[in-house]
């Protein structure tokens, strides 16, 4: 553009009609020679790219062969997993309570078939004794174990879904949810305090305390009248107590308590 400018107005009209300069000057300028020079440097960086890449394709061809044998490798350890997973779950089957109950079950039925037939063949001659009591007892015992050890089991296995039960059903009930009693029952709490007092007898107390200064202590003379009647211990039979008159406040307070006959001390029968 600065050459352009630069012109005269006759030189500008022989240019319109000579494109081979035109063509030439465009060439000549910066910015043609700057994207030349941009193309030729992505040319030469492509080209190194290339043989890079060629360089590598040994390495790249090696390492696909690798991947190739380890994915085969993969294929197989996923299949050995499934078998040893199908093993695992046909031993869990066979280890189970269930399962362990139906084995025990099919073999102590077995041996009980087996001892049976054994004993036939002793009644009927064709077993010695020696020989008979030896098996015999060797399957009887093994029979009986083997029903201790499926009564066991039975019992585990009823305790266990009487366990789920209880859980299933206390998760049925849906919490926070609030009673309402039905019709003819009171609304009055089961365990609480009655309306009326219950009718307990009355009694008076009972006689003053000992006092101090003695190993028995001082009997005073109690505030309330005695008992009015007899009491008898237990209603049937027993010790009687009977009713006697006050103590005075006599006693001697080093002595021994003086206790008359029939009043706070039980009387055996005479």
């Amino acid at each position: 553009m600065d050459k352009l400018q630069d012109l005269s107005q006759s030189e500008l009209e022989d240019l319109l009609d000579n494109t081979e300069r035109v063509e030439s000057m465009a060439l000549e300028s910066d910015e043609i020679q700057n994207i030349q020079l941009e193309r030729e440097m992505a040319l030469a960086s492509n080209r190194n790219l290339a043989e890079q890449n060629l360089d590598m394709k040994p390495r790249l061809e090696r390492q696909r062969e690798h991947l190739v044998e380890r994915y085969s490798e993969l294929e197989g350890v996923r299949d050995t997993y499934r078998q040893h997973c199908d093993q695992k779950d046909g031993v869990m089957g066979q280890a189970s309570p269930e399962g362990l109950f139906s084995r025990l079950q099919t073999e102590g039925a077995s041996t009980e078939t087996e001892s049976e037939s054994l004993a036939d063949e002793f009644l009927d001659g064709r077993l010695s004794l020696d020989s008979f009591l030896d098996r015999f007892l060797s399957l009887r015992s093994l029979a009986h174990k083997r029903r201790v050890r499926i009564e066991k089991l039975q019992d585990i296995l009823r305790q266990k879904k009487e366990t789920a039960a209880g859980d299933a059903s206390a998760g049925s009930v849906t919490p926070g949810s609030p009673f309402t009693s039905a019709a003819g029952y009171s609304a009055r709490p089961a365990f609480g305090p009655p309306a009326t007092a219950c009718p307990y007898p009355t009694q008076p107390t009972f006689p003053g305390v000992p006092g101090s200064g003695s190993a028995f202590g001082q009997y005073s003379a109690p505030n309330t009248a005695p008992y009015p009647s007899a009491y008898t211990y237990g209603g049937v039979g027993g010790y009687s107590y009977p009713t006697g008159p006050a103590l005075p406040n006599s006693q001697s307070p080093t002595g021994r308590p003086q206790y008359r006959p029939g009043f706070g001390v039980p009387q055996p029968y005479s």
